[in-house]
């Protein structure tokens, strides 16, 4: 059971950093042009 909960909270933090890296990314790109 703590073993599935952890996978789900990687699983959210995974999505989540993903997102924070692309919105980085684009806010990047949007500043440099």
């Amino acid at each position: 059971l703590i073993f599935e909960l952890c996978n789900l909270v990687c699983d959210r933090l995974a999505t989540r950093i993903e997102q924070q890296a692309r919105h980085f990314r684009d806010f990047s790109l949007a500043s440099k042009q």
